[in-house]
């Protein structure tokens, strides 16, 4: 189901424009773990932002996941992981970035075929470029 809401998110480009997104995160900071958990809920801050071009709020929004809700289930921890990764990339944060994508792929070790396969390999590609960049 999150997965699912993220690809919407990434498909409907409106929701970017709304200031709901302002009242969001700031429901989210005052009290994380609110009707929305807070770690969902800053998934969802962080691509929206990442959407309006927002790279260091995207960012911020990633990197205060705490763990303490739906992070701690895997297929939620690698999305937040990559997540992180990509943003850290975008703002010229290649050790953070590095980081990230590493932890990443220590997660997912053996892929099945498909869109996690080629997820993988899109982050292996992303931290040889990054590394062989001087990172």
């Amino acid at each position: 189901m999150v997965l699912a809401l993220l690809e919407s998110l990434d498909r409907d480009r409106s929701w970017a424009d709304t200031p709901a997104l302002d009242t969001l995160e700031a429901r989210l900071r005052r009290d994380p773990g609110g009707e929305w958990p807070g770690d969902l809920g800053m998934l969802i801050v962080a691509r929206l932002s990442r959407q309006r071009g927002d790279y260091e709020r995207a960012l911020a929004a990633a990197r205060s996941i705490t763990g303490m809700n739906f992070v701690n289930l895997f297929v939620y921890r690698v999305a937040y992981l990559k997540e992180e990764g990509d943003l850290a990339a975008i703002v010229g944060d290649t050790v953070g970035a590095i980081k990230a994508y590493r932890h990443y792929l220590t997660l997912r070790t053996d892929p099945d075929s498909g869109a996690v396969a080629e997820e993988v390999a899109e982050v292996r590609t992303a931290l040889a470029r990054l590394v062989g960049g001087g990172g």
